[in-house]
């Protein structure tokens, strides 16, 4: 799932960017607006998604990432930590930030 979204940052394509996530995180927001800025951004230069953890049914993944056009204000690429579980047999992203909750402290369940 991560491989296929970080794929899409060239390719403009909303309605894709938006499928990669479970409803419960698109109904937390402007996600649209965040997915056309996704699909519009440059091609992504490096990438690197470790698994972290296994917490209420949900993979929890960090990824490093940087685009061909650095951000200026990001110079040295973004990490952002993503969880990842199934949503009526489809694996989606249920949540995303740039710090993980200690697994006591996480209340995102996927499943």
């Amino acid at each position: 799932m991560l491989d296929r979204y970080f794929s899409l940052t060239t390719s403009g394509d909303v309605p894709a960017a938006l499928d990669c996530f479970a409803k419960v995180y698109r109904d937390k927001g402007d996600i649209e607006f965040s997915a056309s800025r996704w699909v519009n951004a440059c091609a992504i230069s490096s990438l690197k998604i470790s698994f972290v953890d296994k917490v209420n049914g949900c993979d929890r993944y960090a990824s490093q990432f940087q685009f061909a056009n650095p951000d200026p204000l990001f110079p040295d690429g973004f990490s952002i930590f993503y969880t990842v579980g199934p949503e009526a047999g489809t694996i989606r992203i249920f949540d995303g930030g740039t710090g993980l909750a200690a697994p006591e402290y996480t209340y995102v369940s996927c499943g």
